[in-house]
């Protein structure tokens, strides 16, 4: 695990091994207008990504959007496991996007980094 922080944000990097190996990217930032005590419009970033590194699995590459739309329409194994998973993420629209390009998967959260249920589905399914 490796980070940086400063007194409006923080990044935190860790690999996280299960039946593969996952980088698990966490970041946190408050953006204001300059003023910590006059400030009524405060901004919340928050993002969780996790990328994974599936080989041969014939899947073309894919993305998919927060609002679950993708270009890719086929019944792949890998594609439609992963629709499974992040179901949730979809109805609520926390999933930011999800990509799948040469061989490597990435799963983007915004404003659920304490949606630990769900990081257990993505980190111990079996794609």
């Amino acid at each position: 695990v490796q980070g940086v922080f400063n007194a409006w944000s923080f990044s935190v990097q860790g690999i996280v091994s299960t039946n593969r190996e996952w980088l698990v990217d966490i970041k946190k930032a408050t953006y204001s207008n300059g003023s910590i005590f006059l400030s009524l419009n405060k901004n919340l970033f928050e993002s969780l990504t996790f990328k994974t590194i599936i080989r041969n699995s014939d899947c073309p590459n894919f993305t998919i959007r927060k609002s679950g739309r993708s270009w890719y329409s086929g019944e792949h194994l890998l594609f439609t496991s992963i629709l499974h998973v992040l179901k949730d993420g979809f109805r609520n629209k926390s999933v930011y996007r999800v990509t799948f390009k040469n061989g490597e998967l990435t799963i983007t959260f915004h404003h659920k980094n304490d949606w630990f249920e769900m990081a257990d589905r993505i980190l111990f399914h079996e794609f």
